[in-house]
């Protein structure tokens, strides 16, 4: 019989946000199907917790850390659902969360994803999906802000977080899956902006998500795995004129403004043949 949801959690040294998280995803008015982890080589005692205490879990143990990117996609490829649920492993999910997403999508079949309503633990607002600031450059929409009913209301929206979010599994498939090279951070603005060709991508704003953070990477560590992957969704996209008129100020900006530069831009150089072939495999088609 197939699997109607499935939700799919990436763990990374988790053990301090997985029992809270899997007793809030216990606690459901809509059960899952199915409930996948994907571990990637965590060094604590989070595989063993969840090997004793749910047994029920398909748990999936990497000899290394793939990343979000690839750990995601090897839950993904193995899946048989009509839904898939994409969840951070550092959240607590409200009641009602699961219930919202499977309705907007049931009752949304030109839908292909929805993202929730995510707050920090101080109840100011994570993110209500993905706002565009220019030049293939994302931000989450009322982060930081507090919540006063302004993002109450079903939304289409460019780009949805995944790190809750509900997309219809045939759609992952037809585009194809995150693109590895990403590894984490804005992956999934380059799987939505492929799915965005099928059909809409909307915020969700009755299902609820305390996103309370993973703190064990250090602040550069976001910002460089953001600043090398917007580079790497421009080169993807944007035409060879416009790359070849902004870019040069770009760089230039980059470098005075960011201590991680030439780290990023020397990635950015090593995947310029990757970039290139897919390319050329475009303008093949």
């Amino acid at each position: 019989m197939t699997t109607k949801v499935e939700i799919i959690i990436v763990n990374f040294n988790g053990m301090k946000f997985i029992k809270d998280l899997l007793k809030s995803i216990e606690q459901q008015t809509l059960k899952p199907d199915k409930i996948t982890i994907v571990d990637n080589a965590s060094k604590d005692n989070s595989v063993k917790f969840i090997e004793k205490n749910y047994p029920q879990i398909n748990l999936i143990k990497n000899s290394k850390n793939y990343g979000f990117a690839k750990g995601n996609n090897i839950a993904l490829r193995q899946s048989d659902a009509k839904y898939v649920v994409l969840l951070n492993y550092d959240t607590i999910v409200d009641k009602n969360w699961l219930q919202e997403l499977v309705f907007t999508l049931d009752t949304n079949p030109k839908v292909v994803g929805a993202q929730s309503k995510m707050y920090y633990s101080n109840h100011l607002l994570n993110s209500t999906g993905h706002k565009s600031i220019g030049w293939l450059k994302f931000t989450d929409r009322g982060a930081n802000e507090k919540d006063e009913g302004q993002y109450d209301t079903l939304l289409e929206l460019p780009s949805i977080c995944a790190g809750s979010a509900i997309y219809r599994l045939a759609a992952i498939k037809k585009v194809g899956y995150f693109d590895e090279k990403f590894f984490c951070y804005v992956e999934d603005v380059d799987l939505n902006l492929r799915l965005s060709k099928l059909g809409s991508l909307i915020f969700c704003p009755k299902s609820i998500v305390i996103h309370l953070f993973q703190s064990g990477s250090s602040r550069t560590f976001p910002e460089f795995y953001t600043q090398r992957n917007t580079h790497l969704l421009r080169l993807k996209y944007l035409g060879f004129s416009e790359l070849l008129r902004k870019y040069p100020k770009e760089i230039l900006n980059d470098f005075r403004r960011s201590k991680i530069a030439p780290r990023s831009y020397l990635e950015l150089f090593l995947n310029l043949p990757y970039l290139l072939h897919l390319r050329i495999r475009k303008w093949l088609q």
